[in-house]
């Protein structure tokens, strides 16, 4: 995902706001950002956009050198100049991995919950 918001900045498209099936752009200068998307797990279909806890993550990724666009549930969009040297945010590619599947598992598990519950 990080690759091609990379190559849309380079032509001179900028993401704006995403969606479940749509994302919005905006034309800007043609630009080299690097882009990183981050599984949140305090986040969710049901949890608002902004939080305290929300605010204060996107605060420590800003001081980190990342600067927010938008979120979608649990994924956080964030983009640096090719040229700079954020800081990554997530450091353990184990941990990751493992926030990765545990909120996508979750996730999964509460639509089904939701559609079975529905249907009785």
């Amino acid at each position: 995902m990080g690759e091609y918001l990379e190559e849309m900045a380079e032509k001179g498209w900028m993401i704006e706001k995403v969606g479940h099936y749509m994302a919005k752009f905006r034309a800007v200068e043609p630009k080299r950002l690097k882009f990183y998307v981050d599984v949140y797990e305090e986040g969710g279909p049901l949890t608002p956009e902004k939080t305290e806890e929300s605010e204060e993550y996107r605060k420590l990724c800003q001081e980190s050198g990342w600067t927010f666009i938008t979120s979608l549930d649990y994924l956080q969009f964030f983009y640096a100049d090719r040229d700079s040297e954020p800081v990554p945010i997530q450091t353990d590619e184990e941990i990751e991995q493992k926030i990765i599947e545990f909120t996508l598992w979750k996730k999964e598990l509460f639509g089904i919950f939701m559609l079975l519950a529905i249907a009785a």
